[in-house]
């Protein structure tokens, strides 16, 4: 896992590849913020969503469990994520990372 990424080069790995996936089912992403949702704003389905995480462990080289990102730090479902949401995880899945690399 490459440590060394910063919050941009999350959110444009993010980006791309949220648009690789909508151009393969042929849309086109428009312009998206954090509070953009994945499913009312967006519209993937939870099957898009695996598809979206899987790619992106595969960009990032770290596991990304989709059932902890729905869940969220609280605990409690979210009945939608946002790219926020999905942004905040990694990063906090990449802190978690360096800490215990560190200790």
């Amino acid at each position: 896992m490459n440590e060394n990424l910063t919050a941009a080069q999350i959110w444009t790995d993010i980006h791309d590849t949220l648009k690789q996936l909508l151009e393969e089912q042929g849309q086109e992403l428009g312009e998206i913020s954090r509070q953009s949702a994945l499913s009312a704003d967006l519209g993937l389905a939870s099957i898009d969503m695996i598809h979206l995480l899987i790619t992106l462990e595969d960009k990032l080289e770290m596991q990304l469990q989709f059932d902890e990102l729905a869940t969220g730090p609280e605990g409690q479902f979210r009945e939608d994520l946002t790219l926020g949401d999905l942004n905040d995880f990694i990063e906090t899945k990449l802190t978690s990372r360096m800490k215990s690399v560190k200790a």
